[in-house]
């Protein structure tokens, strides 16, 4: 689910969570404002129909399909964004809006990614409108989306702790595939030596 993680994970719990009901259950979540508790891709297509149909019966939450493709653009240049922010001790969007020279690295990076062959026509187009501006807008809306869960503190103890070297493993992939392209991949090189050399 959408920021699903232990109650254990000491988080800071902000107004309105009522703290002693979290510390009754094992797994909290908090949902976007389209009540999406799931994504899915459809495949295979009557496996996904049928656990869609299935989830969507606790009306506390619905689960939603997203397109394969435009999933794997997305997860791939996210962990441009993950990475740079443990750089940072993961900031905030206004934080990482004053971040000029590792922002501007973010972006370059995640837009060699979604420009490799792999991601087609939907990562060249998701590269042309790519920018600082939209990834700072992008992270503040889901700040406010998900408050009063604090993204920025379920990114650090998700990304920065439990799964960090998931992404990161990835974004080596991405450095790699992009290469054997004949791509320079400058920016996620350069990203990718900074977190290696802290």
């Amino acid at each position: 689910g959408n920021a699903a993680h232990q109650v254990g994970a000491r988080l800071p719990q902000h107004a309105p969570t009522d703290a002693a009901v979290v510390s009754q259950a094992t797994i909290a979540y908090r949902h976007f404002p389209n009540q999406a508790g799931f994504m899915l891709v459809p495949a295979p297509r009557e496996a996904a129909r049928r656990f869609v149909a299935l989830y969507d019966r606790s009306r506390v939450s619905r689960c939603i399909f997203i397109n394969a493709a435009i999933y794997r653009i997305y997860t791939n240049a996210f962990f441009c964004y993950t990475v740079a922010c443990d750089l940072l001790d993961w900031p905030d969007a206004a934080g990482l809006a004053r971040e000029r020279d590792m922002l501007s690295l973010c972006v370059r990076a995640a837009k060699e990614i979604v420009g490799m062959r792999q991601f087609g026509w939907m990562g060249r187009v998701a590269g042309l409108v790519l920018s600082e501006g939209m990834l700072v807008k992008m992270i503040a809306k889901y700040e406010r989306d998900l408050w009063p869960l604090d993204f920025t503190a379920f990114n650090r103890f998700h990304h920065g702790d439990k799964v960090l070297a998931q992404d990161v493993d990835v974004l080596h992939r991405c450095l790699a595939e992009g290469r054997a392209q004949g791509r320079p991949m400058a920016a996620l090189g350069q990203l990718l030596q900074r977190y290696v050399a802290r």
